[in-house]
């Protein structure tokens, strides 16, 4: 048996929480390090009738890594990283120990990678304030490359 003496404090009751194992710490996948990533996901991973049982530890960390999330308002994209996380009880799972506070697009956004995860519909509004001409024509492929361009 152990004991922890500590103050009282809100921060010291939270620590001592997930160091009995009574709560699991949350990380903000907004920010979070390479590494916070990879220890949330193999811990999800590990846990007993986990949903991501079958998910390579490295491909899901590295696709989450390099992301744009710092903009996700959910977690939804993940499903369209192809990490073998998918929609439904897998995505959900993520829940157990991350969260996000995006922070707001920038007004002009040039990086292919971030244009990609928007709706075409976004990708017009755009290409419109930009004063991109021929842009309700264009398909999303078409409105990436011209908005990357700046």
């Amino acid at each position: 048996m152990w004991c922890i003496i500590a103050d009282k404090s809100e921060q010291t009751s939270e620590l001592t929480k997930v160091l009995a194992r009574e709560s699991i710490p949350k990380i903000n996948l907004s920010t979070a390090t390479r590494d916070e990533i990879q220890s949330a996901l193999q811990y999800l991973i590990e846990e007993p009738a986990s949903e991501l049982k079958g998910i390579k530890l490295s491909v899901a960390t590295n696709r989450l890594d390099e992301a744009p999330r710092q903009y996700w308002k959910t977690l939804e994209p993940i499903a369209k990283l192809k990490c073998g996380i998918t929609k439904g009880k897998k995505l959900n799972s993520l829940t157990e120990v991350f969260y996000l506070t995006p922070q707001s697009m920038p007004e002009v956004i040039t990086d292919p990678s971030i244009l990609n995860t928007l709706t075409v519909t976004q990708l017009k509004d755009m290409a419109k304030k930009r004063g991109i001409s021929g842009y309700t024509k264009k398909k999303k492929p078409e409105l990436i490359e011209v908005l990357s361009k700046g």
